[in-house]
């Protein structure tokens, strides 16, 4: 007589385990604002002295406040017996404008019914709120890099501030393979500035916007790149008792930058 087996249990009588511990998918490193993450072990972030600090007066029941700054004196001196007189150099300065605008972010959190009582074991709210930390972290770096290369934060491209807030390009652009006579030249006008740096980039390439050796990243690159911000009177920062500048790159542009025997693939 064959013994037959045991069928499965209704699937509403099956007993299933859950692991009530929370676990969290990995962050990226964010160096701007000094956020440890993946590959971000041992690397340090950028220094506080390459921020520019502006007094609270300023920023102080208003939503812009303007920067000022004034330029050295240049020219040459009056010699010999020439009179002084009408040769005063007026001052000559330069403001920029620092705007603010709202954001905000919300988590949906319950503290009674039902559905607090499914998600309360895995302390699923707290968690949900204590993100909030690790968001804003992660946005302002977002920010900052916007800040840097399109000159507006991204917020500001929304509300009051769309307007005088237009996404522009940094005018300090450094096309790899080419002199710094042939950088592009910059231009107020954001499509003539577009133009000039894919000019520039097709030069580097021999006529093509497709990479080539010549334009990777090498150790006469960086060199080159500090020696125009020296020539461009940019404020170098002291790091370690030293003037030095900060190049930030990506992990991966670490990685093969590290590495002397890599080529375009």
């Amino acid at each position: 007589m064959a013994i037959l087996g045991l069928g499965q249990l209704p699937a509403q009588s099956q007993i299933a385990g859950f692991d009530k511990k929370l676990r969290r998918r990995a962050l990226l490193a964010d160096p701007y604002v000094n956020k440890k993450g993946l590959f971000m072990n041992n690397q340090k972030g950028v220094p506080n002295a390459m921020y520019m600090d502006v007094a609270d007066v300023a920023l102080t029941g208003s939503n812009t406040a303007t920067v000022t700054m004034k330029l050295p004196l240049v020219g040459l001196p009056v010699v010999g017996n020439t009179r002084i007189t009408g040769t005063e150099e007026a001052p000559q300065t330069k403001a920029g404008v620092l705007y603010r605008n709202n954001y905000a972010k919300t988590v949906r959190t319950e503290t009674y019914g039902v559905r607090y009582v499914d998600q309360e074991a895995y302390g699923l709210y707290k968690e949900h709120i204590d993100d909030l930390g690790d968001w804003a972290s992660q946005f302002e770096g977002f920010e900052l890099r916007m800040s840097v290369c399109e000159v507006y934060g991204w917020s500001l491209g929304f509300g009051d501030t769309a307007t005088p807030c237009q996404p522009l390009i940094n005018s300090n652009v450094h096309v790899a393979g080419l002199t710094n006579a042939q950088q592009p030249q910059y231009s107020h006008i954001l499509s003539t500035f577009t133009n000039n740096i894919v000019t520039a980039i097709m030069t580097a390439g021999g006529g093509s916007l497709a990479t080539t050796n010549a334009q990777a990243a090498s150790f006469r690159l960086f060199q080159n790149i500090a020696m125009r911000a020296q020539q461009m009177l940019l404020w170098p920062m002291e790091e370690g008792g030293k003037q030095t500048f900060c190049f930030m790159v990506s992990p991966m542009f670490a990685s093969i930058y590290a590495d002397p025997t890599w080529v375009i693939p």
